[in-house]
C-alpha cells in the first residue's frame, strides 16, 4: 500500500478528523514531502507527511500525538494539524495561528426551509459574481484577504461543483 492509498482509506472514514484541509490539496503535494504510515491488521493507524521545516499532515487512529523529537519541534516553521494534536506543539512560538473549519455533506436529505416570498436560490456565476462572492466570504472573516480572482480560480479545481454554490 502507498501513502496516498493509506491517506485516502482513512480520509473516507473520517474526513474532518484525518485532514484539516481538502484531500485533493494534500494529495497533489505528496511527492514534495517525506511520508510515513503504519498499518496494523490491515487497518491504517497512523500517517505523517512533512519536511525539515514543517509538518503538513499528521493523523493517528487512537489520537496519539506525534512523536517528534524536541529539537525538531523547535525548528518547525509550519504545522497543519487537527486541534486534537495541538498539545504536542508550543503553539505560542508560531507567528500565525489560524483555525479552519470544514463542513461535510453526505448527500442525504437536507433541511431546506421554504424561502420567504420574493426570494429564490440560483447558482452563482463564478465569473461575473466572483467579486461579490469574495466580499461575502471576507465579511465572515476578520483576517481574510480574498479576491474575486481567487474565487474564479477555485472554479478550475477538479473538485469544484457549480451546484454547491448558490
Amino acid at each position: 500500500m502507498t501513502f496516498r492509498e493509506a491517506l485516502v482509506l482513512a480520509y473516507r472514514e473520517e474526513p474532518c478528523r484525518v485532514l484539516p484541509n481538502a484531500a485533493w490539496k494534500t494529495l497533489r503535494e505528496v511527492d514534495r514531502f517525506e511520508t510515513s504510515f503504519e498499518i496494523e491488521n490491515g487497518v491504517v493507524v497512523r500517517f505523517e507527511m512533512g519536511d525539515e521545516e514543517g509538518l503538513h499532515v499528521y493523523w493517528h487512529r487512537d489520537r496519539h500525538p506525534p512523536n517528534i523529537p524536541e529539537n525538531r519541534v523547535g525548528h518547525l516553521s509550519f504545522v497543519l494539524i487537527h486541534q486534537e494534536y495541538l498539545q504536542a506543539f508550543p503553539v505560542e512560538r508560531f507567528e500565525a495561528q489560524k483555525p479552519y473549519f470544514r463542513l461535510i455533506h453526505r448527500n442525504g436529505p437536507s433541511n431546506v426551509k421554504e424561502l420567504p416570498s420574493g426570494f429564490r436560490m440560483v447558482n452563482v456565476n463564478t465569473i461575473t459574481e466572483a467579486d461579490a462572492v469574495a466580499q461575502m466570504i471576507r465579511d465572515c472573516y476578520d483576517d481574510l484577504n480574498l479576491s474575486g480572482e481567487s474565487v474564479q480560480k477555485w472554479a478550475t479545481y477538479p473538485v469544484f461543483d457549480r451546484d454547491s454554490w448558490i
